[in-house]
């Protein structure tokens, strides 16, 4: 039996850099409420994960990287940015939810915002970060 920190050391090792502490994300739900959920896309680097709630509706997690002023970070964005639009273009005619860590304020100043929000101009998402329900 290996134990965490050997575990850990092998992942660094190896390059694998997903769960705790590096990140990644997943979604919990409580069986007892009888909702059929289903797994309908699972990112290679952990970042998004999309579900089926319905015959008709997907929620996605995501886990985006935080924001900093590099070609990498730009690179990994539009990356995860395809993936999303991949899928909901696989699944044009269902609802999406997209939720998780955006890692970046909805503001114009903020190069991920910026690059998200082209998706979601695109596939006419609405953000609710200031969400406010009164």
């Amino acid at each position: 039996m290996m134990n965490h920190c050997c575990e850990h050391t092998i992942r660094l090792v190896l390059l694998i850099m997903y769960g705790r502490p590096f990140g990644g994300t997943g979604i919990l739900w409580r069986k007892r409420l009888g909702i059929n959920v289903r797994l309908v896309h699972k990112s290679a680097n952990g970042r998004t994960i999309t579900v089926g709630l319905s015959d008709k509706m997907l929620l996605t997690s995501v886990y985006l990287p935080c924001q900093v002023s590099s070609v990498d970070y730009t690179v990994e964005l539009r990356n995860i940015c395809a993936d999303l639009d991949s899928v909901m273009d696989a699944y044009a005619n269902y609802m999406h939810l997209i939720a998780g860590d955006f890692n970046f304020e909805c503001s114009n100043v903020n190069t991920g915002y910026r690059i998200f929000n082209s998706l979601a101009v695109d596939w006419q998402l609405k953000c609710l970060d200031k969400y406010d329900d009164k």
